[in-house]
């Protein structure tokens, strides 16, 4: 019989003992009430050990840091243990991590699921073992918490950083994957050339030359990205440029001197893969006045052919003065590849043709190129030549030649040196002038002692001949005032220095050598027999002035000499889309002597950015070439 008073103890109150009234026996005896309550005395209850001393119940100290909940139901296995948080963190014992030093938690994660814990001894509950829930328990092992390792060894601590999720491998850089398509586009500026001139002589690849087209691949050089693009957006700009340019060859006035100022004006604009070109060409020719002299007088136009009573055989000047201006139009399209053009020389020249040409440009090979063109060209040497002349005092026109023709070239280049040859063969005709052919060759080497990116410097050796049917350089009528030579050698030392600095980019030119050329004798009047007689007639005369060719022959001639000749171009970038430059040249090739000098300024319609191409390529008329 329990007392009234008597409360019943707790788990709590009992340091984990079950629901028991006070000296409960697990013999099962009966309580009994304790004594002076009236009833009978008790019979004292046998001490059990455990219970010594109950009175003062001491409670067990390894049981006071114990949950009330067994400790393997507190934790989770599949929640990693990270290195920052002690494994006593998550179960009670924060004041004391466990110890585990780096060969004890790697032991422990190749252990087996019933293994004991390297770093101690299995804990188990501390309930009595007459407690069945606490005995039931008593025997499990604690969980092995590093048996499974955390999923991602590469966060834990974040000792390593985070790598992002890359579905791509690395792009290779763009130097190393070139453009398609583009051939040498990449890597070599397009240059555009001016139209192929043949009366012009020879020079070697890469020196812009109108007769050599071949690109300059010693300044092929890998670009990056950006310096790529800006290339390429340079190649296909559209745009507009005008220049001034003065040449001057010296000669007798009235017959082969020359002063000829031209004002080009060109635009270029981009279609598919190269541009249209358009170009208008004021151009004004002054020969001068030749003097009274009738030895002068009887070279030019009709001359001592009209008899006795010859203005020349009187000393009278009445063929008047020789000039000529007009306005050159063309038209043409141009590319890396292929290009062509076709035009008018001058309107208002007394002699108009219509000229133009074709020529393609291919490889065979990275080193071996070639190219075949076919063209129609005016032939400048002097205004008889260009526009044509007049006799004032007989009404005679004569001139205006045009060179037809083909030409076909070969070159080999590695990058420092090359050779080339070429051969052409042309045929010449004009108003009132004989016709005339002549075949043409020429060939040399080269090579670059100093190339980098910013410069170029190139000598070589080269040499030209040629060869015509017909000797008409001269100017009384049927004669065609051009340089024709039935034999012409000429063996060049050519320097070339060609480079930028900043947005200046620069072309100079040099050459020196030995030239031979020799001239068969040619009839004042090739083209007019009874001229030819009549003149001859009275120069043998007794009124003919002193000094005339009796025969009205021009006679033959051999000459050897110095050939020299020296050019250079200069164009500076002043603003991202306006350009200006100029050009001088001086030489005697040939057996002319003449000086050429030139402005020009170029608008552009896009931006031009990154590196200056060199080297420069300035405006030029049409009809000229810069350099001889």
């Amino acid at each position: 019989q329990a007392y009234p008073n008597a409360a019943p103890r707790s788990d709590t109150n009992l340091g984990g003992y079950g629901q028991e009234a006070y000296g409960s026996s697990q013999s099962g005896a009966p309580l009994q009430p304790y004594p002076g309550q009236g009833q009978a005395p008790m019979q004292p209850m046998p001490q059990r050990q455990y219970n010594a001393g109950y009175a003062q119940p001491q409670p067990y100290a390894q049981q006071q840091a114990y949950p009330q909940q067994p400790y393997p139901q507190q934790a989770y296995p599949q929640q990693p243990v990270y290195p920052q948080q002690p494994y006593g963190a998550q179960d009670g014992y924060a004041a004391t991590p466990w110890p585990m030093s780096p060969a004890a938690r790697e032991a422990q994660a190749n252990a087996a699921s019933t293994a004991p814990l390297p770093y101690g001894p299995t804990r188990t509950t501390t309930r009595h073992a007459s407690t069945k829930k606490g005995s039931a328990k008593a025997t499990q092992p604690a969980p092995v918490y590093a048996q499974q390792p955390p999923p991602y060894p590469q966060q834990q601590g974040y000792a390593q950083p985070y790598q992002p999720y890359q579905p791509y491998p690395p792009q290779q850089p763009y130097q190393q994957q070139p453009y398609p398509n583009q051939g040498y586009y990449a890597q070599q500026p397009y240059i555009p050339q001016p139209p192929t001139g043949y009366a012009q002589p020879y020079y070697p690849p890469g020196t812009n030359a109108p007769n050599n087209p071949q690109a300059n691949v010693a300044n092929a050089q890998t670009l990056g990205v950006a310096e790529e693009l800006a290339q390429v957006n340079r190649e296909q700009a559209s745009t507009v440029s005008g220049g001034l340019i003065f040449r001057n060859r010296a000669g007798e006035d009235g017959l082969s001197a020359l002063t000829d100022i031209e004002a080009p004006i060109q635009g270029r604009i981009k279609a598919g893969n190269g541009h249209v070109v358009v170009t208008a060409t004021p151009v004004t020719l002054d020969a001068g006045t030749a003097s009274n002299d009738p030895t002068t007088l009887a070279r030019f136009g009709a001359g001592l052919s009209t008899g006795s009573d010859s203005a020349a055989a009187k000393g009278n000047n009445n063929f008047g003065s020789q000039t000529a201006s007009g306005v050159g139009l063309s038209v043409g399209y141009d590319s890396r590849s292929i290009s062509g053009d076709i035009g008018v020389t001058p309107i208002g020249f007394r002699e108009t043709n219509i000229v133009g040409g074709a020529q393609y440009n291919g490889g065979i090979t990275d080193k071996v190129s070639y190219s075949i063109a076919v063209a129609r060209r005016a032939v400048t040497d002097s205004l008889l030549s260009y526009a044509g002349a007049r006799d004032a005092a007989t009404g005679l026109e004569w001139g205006g030649v045009t060179s037809n023709g083909g030409r076909a070239s070969l070159s080999w280049d590695d990058g420092t040196s090359g050779l080339y040859v070429n051969a052409a063969y042309q045929h010449y005709m004009g108003t009132n002038v004989p016709s005339n052919n002549a075949i043409k060759g020429g060939g040399g080497v080269y090579t670059r002692l100093l190339k980098d990116a910013d410069q170029t410097l190139t000598i070589g050796v080269n040499t030209t001949l040629m060869g015509y049917n017909r000797n008409l350089s001269y100017f009384t009528y049927g004669q065609a005032g051009y340089f024709s030579p039935q034999q012409y050698v000429i063996l060049n030392l050519p320097v070339e220095w060609s480079g930028r600095y900043e947005q200046f980019t620069y072309d100079v030119k040099g050459s020196i050598g030995v030239q031979h050329y020799r001239e068969d004798p040619s009839n004042y009047f090739p083209t007019d027999p009874t001229r030819q007689n009549n003149a001859a007639a009275f120069a043998s005369g007794s009124q003919a002035p002193n000094g005339v060719q009796a025969n009205q022959v021009y006679p033959g001639q051999s000459k050897t000499g110095v050939s020299y000749s020296i050019s250079g171009v200069g164009e500076y970038q002043l603003a991202p889309q306006l350009a200006v430059g100029a050009t001088a040249s001086l030489g005697n090739a040939y057996e002319y002597r003449e000086w050429l000098a030139a402005v020009y300024v170029r608008y552009s319609f896009n931006k031009q950015t990154g590196l200056q191409p060199f080297p420069p390529v300035p405006l030029t008329s049409q009809y000229l070439s810069l350099s001889n």
